[in-house]
């Protein structure tokens, strides 16, 4: 039997009877409740300067009494840190690879059963900057595999869930986001140039909240924890220097370090956190002592980081006028269901808009809303209303995309106002913590593939265009 197994049978170990636990000294925080436990953190290679968020977790585990398993995309950085937790007599396993590749995860779950027969606590912390790019400028490849890099925590959970359950420890997991994607009543600002970034770490929040309640019945508990800027090397000398060159594409001339200054004046304390602050924030929220109040929330410990704006968009009065969208080009695009895109279709065409409905089965469904009959067979009431809509069959794949906007800006007098990107629904077939890889690779196709492309060449046209 494993040291790592023998004398286990839950997390706790034995619960006290009643009498036991009102005579228990009351502890603010048990320090050795890590001792023997088997932790995972992804993305844990050294890296330069202070090293990652995952480097410096792993390390204070370690310090904590913690077996590690430890996965990282560079060997040599992550031997580092494996040289180093051994150093301080801990146990590690290490998995050089990259976690966008589910064969790389499936080989550290095995290795880390086969050294230690169980996991504790998983710590989903991989990630990339991305490219550094306005959206128009980012390569669709390069999008798609940011995305798959963060959303590793698919795969991780759902692997981390089943060894949990079937050796009945009540273990945590912990996805680590990013404050610029923290939900709230306002709308944030966005984070300029960094939308494959945070447009993954946003799909991670809902994701540890789904989780939580699939796992909830299995005593699991998952968290995210949403930090603000931290000192790092990439930050320096990656982010703050691509973000200013492509503000200066844009006609804004900064510097690397006003971007810097600037959102260090976001604090009250005036500084970035550091890593020791970010490892010290990991492991308290994973700990007993938080980890039931924090499951299936996404917590904010940012340092107090102000980034919030007053909404820009208000919707309309209820019933108020209409808006006048005529001479007004708007296109719907995507996959919906035939009764969302009637209504929308009915809905801006009312307003007085030239309406381009584009999707796989556009034709067919224009001509169920005009009660069967094509365009020369309308009714003067149907041509008032629909005269102006035209249908597309188009799937919403890159290739589809290309034509249909270059054929949109090549009309004359004409191309798109308004693109609105209608997603439809999918069924993914039970559990997200027991989603297949095909029904992952469907959601995020559906789901953030599919609109950031739109997204890319609806702004690629409006920017032809002039708006």
């Amino acid at each position: 039997m494993s040291p790592w197994t023998e004398g286990h049978t839950d997390v706790e170990g034995p619960r006290p009877g009643p009498q036991e636990e009102r005579k228990e000294r009351f502890e603010l925080f048990d320090a050795g409740q890590f001792r023997g436990r088997v932790v995972m953190v992804t993305g844990a290679g050294k890296g330069t300067g202070p090293g990652g968020i995952g480097y410096n977790a792993a390390m204070a585990f370690a310090r904590a009494g913690a077996a590690l398993a430890i996965v990282g995309r560079t060997e040599e950085t992550l031997r580092a840190t494996a040289a180093e937790i051994e150093a301080l007599g801990g146990e590690v396993v290490a998995e050089a690879g990259d976690v966008s590749d589910e064969a790389v995860i499936e080989r550290l779950f095995d290795a880390t059963l086969a050294r230690f027969g169980r996991l504790d606590i998983l710590v989903n912390n991989a990630g990339v900057s991305g490219e550094v790019r306005a959206l128009v400028r980012i390569p669709s490849k390069s999008y798609r595999y940011a995305f798959n890099v963060h959303l590793h925590t698919l795969s991780t959970t759902r692997l981390a869930a089943r060894s949990m359950r079937a050796r009945g420890i009540p273990g945590t997991i912990l996805n680590v986001g990013t404050y610029f994607t923290s939900p709230h009543w306002q709308i944030l600002r966005p984070y300029p140039f960094r939308t494959p970034y945070t447009g993954a770490q946003a799909w991670k929040l809902e994701h540890a909240r789904a989780a939580a309640w699939e796992l909830s019945k299995d005593g699991i508990r998952v968290i995210a924890l949403n930090l603000g800027p931290v000192e790092g090397g990439r930050i320096d000398s990656i982010v703050y220097p691509l973000g200013a060159l492509e503000r200066g594409l844009w006609g804004r001339n900064v510097r690397g370090e006003d971007i810097r200054r600037k959102t260090e004046d976001m604090h009250p304390a005036g500084r970035f956190l550091t890593q020791d602050d970010a490892a010290r924030s990991i492991l308290a929220l994973v700990s007993k002592e938080m980890r039931d109040s924090a499951n299936g929330t996404t917590v904010e410990l940012a340092g107090g980081v102000d980034y919030r704006v007053p909404p820009m968009v208000a919707p309309p009065l209820m019933g108020g006028r209409p808006p006048d969208l005529a001479g007004k080009q708007v296109v719907l695009i995507g996959r919906p269901e035939e009764d969302q895109a009637a209504t929308l279709v009915l809905a801006f065409a009312a307003c007085g808009a030239a309406v381009v409905l584009a999707a796989p089965d556009a034709e067919r469904i224009l001509l169920n809303l005009a009660a069967g009959r094509t365009p020369e067979q309308y009714t003067d009431g149907q041509r008032a209303l629909l005269g102006a809509v035209r249908a597309f069959d188009l799937r919403p794949d890159e290739e589809g995309l290309v034509r249909l906007f270059e054929r949109l800006t090549a009309e004359p007098e004409s191309g798109p106002d308004v693109v609105v990107v209608l997603t439809g629904d999918v069924d993914a077939g039970g559990d997200v913590t027991e989603m297949s890889r095909e029904d992952q690779e469907t959601l995020k196709r559906r789901f953030a593939f599919e609109p950031a492309d739109v997204l890319k060449y609806a702004q690629a046209a409006m920017l032809l265009r002039g708006m």
